[in-house]
């Protein structure tokens, strides 16, 4: 027995006790990460004070230097927890600039009296990460300290119990299956050496007999009422089950090179899954923040705003592999499948098959033709290819120049190993339309890489909607045909209604098609199936900045540098925002904060020298316009930003003249020419009007 006094506060239907470092919610314990729950603490421990960001960070990481970004993800996490929003906080106030304050009124209480060791015990809070042993499977055992499937009722889920989802794949694949009743132990059996006598053996067979028959009917007992538990859930939940998240499969492997494993799983599965049409799936871009060990399955599926979660964990071994999967409803936590693979590595396409097919089961999904055929499809046979693509698309969705680079280095090596790998080709293309997009001239053969790649993609499967939807942008952002891109963005939706991305730019397509109905719906679609996505929330802040909603644009903005204090687009966005309202000191502070960013071009001393010029502070737009003037010489400018600022200065001809070469290098957008507020002061020139035309804006 150990003595104890545990403290609490009570804020709300909260209750934090210190002791234990444990948030609960009525009475039920919310899983936070510890550097979480000490952040709560701090800031109750400190209540109606303001705590400033740098008092904070050296309070939670006294020995350790850390980034602002991590203490506000802290915030972040505890926001979602509680329950409530930055626009109308009740537990957690943001003092912008400053830091964080809380402003609920706290209880205080302790609680004196003796716990056993195990009632301590129950006090930890479970996650879907909790360690666990997993049994030994029949076939192989290659793997050791492994942690198990969440703990949850799903754990004794057979796979074979919904084997009939699955038949072309049950010879190939290990999966667990339902415990049957315990065997007799061959110690208990009499043998008849033993025997004094035949009516000795005929007892004894005898009771042999009844124990066999009472095991056998223990055992169909548990089966029956296994079965019952797997199969009845999933058909009641149909009704619920409009959505779904694939999380990232959590890697067991402390190798970092195979961190794309995990990730690589998930999206393969989102892929296969999207080809339903029948549920919602969340982006691959929706759900990568949610890979970390000690991520609750069930806290992001809430997140997400999805009806379900699949979340699994992914091991190897030299050439083994290990994978255990479940997926669970999460508007209750009532599991609806659960399996655990085992196989070669060679055979991780089966393994997908599998995970796919049983998850279609347990929804009670009925396919068509077409869409059995997308979910077995396989891109590749070639492992080696295979595991090149996952790396590749690990390194694309960090959306980093260094990670598209490396992201082409891998996609490249997957076609080396299967010329005819067709997602191979359309992660290389989105790779380099990423690094051509900002119009810098020394990299204007990335977009004819880009181009040339999405096209073979499109040679090899025309049914990839990733690939069409980057031939849409290309025809749109690059090549000016309005018709074209159109073509090319329906045909993407009607393959996957799902790709957020596609919605995303089809937006601003609209937008600049002067169809702005129809643009507000993308964009909202968009952001509806990727709510946590930085680029999404950022593009919702530049298209309230096209529609000339400041004042929505900057809220927008505020939202999404609360989940990403650093993300230098955002920053962009809310300067331009800032300056129509007239506070340059404001937008001229969110530009410098991001100037000298290795990752955002020049564009961003193009708009500093702009706010500089609208401003006033005429000496300094110069002499920022002539460092761009001289690095246009080397390739490093796109023509539009000098336009940009020469018309901050007012001088219209030098802008159109800058603006006209843009057109001939193809680095204008069309989008930001027809609906920049900036340029306002050039719309009534005729040369402007011919600008327009010539990129098709003027319809």
């Amino acid at each position: 027995m150990v003595q104890q006094i545990r403290r609490f506060y009570e804020f709300g239907e909260f209750s934090l006790d210190t002791s234990n470092r444990l948030l609960l919610r009525a009475g039920k314990v919310v899983p936070l990460k510890p550097k979480v729950v000490e952040t709560l603490l701090v800031l109750v421990e400190h209540r109606g004070e303001v705590l400033e960001k740098d008092s904070l960070i050296k309070a939670l990481w006294p020995d350790s230097f850390v980034e602002e970004s991590n203490l506000t993800q802290n915030i972040y996490v505890l926001r979602k927890a509680l329950g409530e929003s930055t626009s109308a906080p009740v537990f957690i106030e943001t003092i912008p600039r400053r830091g964080y304050r809380f402003i609920a009124e706290v209880r205080e209480g302790t609680a004196d009296g003796t716990a056993s060791a195990r009632e301590q015990d129950n006090l930890q809070p479970t996650s879907a990460d909790a360690p666990a042993e997993i049994d030994t499977l029949k076939k192989r055992d290659v793997f050791e300290n492994v942690n198990a499937a969440p703990s949850s009722p799903a754990e004794s889920v057979s796979t074979a119990s919904n084997a009939s989802t699955a038949s072309t794949t049950q010879s190939a694949l290990t999966a667990s299956t339902v415990p049957s009743a315990s065997p007799v132990s061959p110690a208990s059996i009499a043998s008849p050496a033993s025997s004094s006598s035949p009516r000795t053996r005929f007892g004894t067979g005898m009771a042999l007999a009844a124990s066999l028959m009472l095991c056998a009917l223990v055992g169909a007992a548990i089966y029956w009422r296994l079965s019952a538990a797997t199969t009845q859930p999933a058909k009641a939940s149909v009704s619920v089950v409009r959505s779904i998240a694939v999380l990232p499969f959590k890697s067991l492997d402390t190798d970092a090179d195979e961190a794309y494993l995990g990730p690589g799983m998930a999206d393969a599965l989102v892929t296969k899954l999207s080809g339903t049409n029948q549920v919602s799936v969340a982006p691959t871009s929706a759900v990568l923040r949610y890979g970390g060990a000690g991520q609750d399955p069930l806290a992001a599926g809430r997140e997400l705003g999805v009806d379900a979660v699949l979340d699994g964990k992914v091991q190897r071994a030299g050439e083994q592999v290990r994978v255990t999967v479940q997926l669970v409803r999460v508007r209750d936590g009532e599991p609806l499948w659960a399996g655990k693979f085992d196989e070669h590595f060679s055979d991780i396409f089966r393994i997908q098959d599998a995970i796919s097919e049983h998850v279609a089961g347990a929804l009670t999904l009925r396919l068509s033709g077409d869409a059995q055929t997308r979910s077995r499809k396989h891109y590749t046979e070639n492992t080696e290819a295979y595991q090149a693509y996952l790396k590749g698309r690990y390194f694309w969705n960090k959306r980093t120049p260094a990670g598209l680079r490396k992201g082409i280095d891998y996609f490249r090596q997957a076609i080396e190993r299967d010329p005819n790998y067709a997602l191979a080709y359309a992660g290389l293309a989105d790779c380099y339309i990423r690094l051509g997009e900002p119009g810098q001239p020394s990299e204007r053969d990335k977009v004819a890489e880009g181009t040339n790649a999405v096209a073979k993609a499109l040679e090899l499967d025309d049914t990839l909607a990733e690939a069409h939807a980057t031939a849409a942008f290309i025809k749109f952002r690059f090549d000016w045909d309005f018709d074209a891109s159109e073509r090319e963005y329906r045909r993407a939706l009607e393959l996957d209604p799902n790709y957020s991305e596609a919605h995303q730019w089809y937006a601003f397509h609209l937008l600049a098609s002067n169809r702005r109905a129809e643009a507000d719906a993308e964009i909202k679609r968009a952001l509806d199936l990727d709510p946590v996505s930085l680029s999404h929330n950022e593009a919702l802040s530049l298209y309230l900045f096209f529609t000339r909603q400041y004042d929505e644009s900057i809220a927008q903005c505020l939202k999404t540098l609360e989940m990403e204090p650093k993300f230098a687009p955002t920053h962009y966005v809310l300067a331009v925002n800032y300056e129509q309202k007239g506070l340059y000191a404001e937008a001229a502070d969110e530009l410098q904060k991001t100037v000298g960013d290795s990752g955002q071009g020049t564009g961003m001393v193009a708009a500093l020298a702009h706010v500089f010029a609208a401003s006033g502070r005429t000496e300094e737009a110069r002499k920022l316009l002539e460092d761009l003037q001289a690095r246009t010489a080397e390739g490093q400018v796109p023509p539009n930003d000098v336009a940009l600022v020469y018309a901050g200065l007012g001088e219209r001809d030098h802008a159109l003249d800058w603006y006209e070469r843009a057109a001939e290098s193809h680095s204008l957008r069309p989008a930001w020419l027809l609906l920049d507020p900036r340029l306002d002061g050039l719309r009534e020139s005729p040369r402007f009007a011919t600008l327009l035309r010539r990129v098709g804006a003027a319809r």
